[in-house]
């Protein structure tokens, strides 16, 4: 009697051992793929931040020996100006909102709100937004909404 309870002992915490390790083994696995999942979208969000940063240095490259007498913009009528042109007749300094199509409607219109603060101190004929878009319906259909009505907008397709 005493070789079988000890055998059923052994048989019974070896059955336990082995269903200890299984549900450590179904958690370890678990904790894993989550990890792996965690891994795979953290590199996904460094490899967008990465190409966003590389868009932007191409940009800055790109942008960097512009001749500003050489630059042509156009206002909504597609009507061409030299940047000397429209600087040449302003009084006071003009703060400039560029924009281009891989900026998101909702940071256009961020800046929007930041040029209404400013049309008191400075005046909306000194705040311009220049964009480079395949048109200016995007800030023609914010402007009546933050109040900028007379705030001069241009098409950059060189910047």
């Amino acid at each position: 009697m005493k070789k079988q309870s000890i055998y059923i002992l052994i048989i019974i915490s070896l059955v336990l051992i082995n269903i200890f390790t299984w549900t450590q083994q179904y958690f370890l696995r678990k904790e894993q793929t989550i990890f792996a999942l965690s891994n795979s979208i953290n590199q996904t969000k460094n490899n967008d931040e990465l190409q966003t940063f590389k868009q932007n240095l191409r940009l800055s490259i790109m942008n960097s020996n512009l001749k500003v007498e050489e630059l042509v913009v156009k206002d909504s009528l597609n009507k061409e100006y030299s940047i000397n042109e429209i600087f040449s007749n302003k009084e006071k300094e003009t703060l400039i909102f560029r924009f281009s199509q891989m900026h998101c409607e909702s940071c256009i219109n961020a800046s929007m709100q930041i040029a209404r603060m400013w049309v008191d101190s400075i005046g909306v004929n000194n705040i311009a937004f220049w964009g480079n878009h395949r048109n200016n319906r995007i800030f023609f259909k914010n402007i009546p909404f933050f109040g900028l009505q007379g705030v001069s907008i241009y098409n950059c397709p060189q910047l």
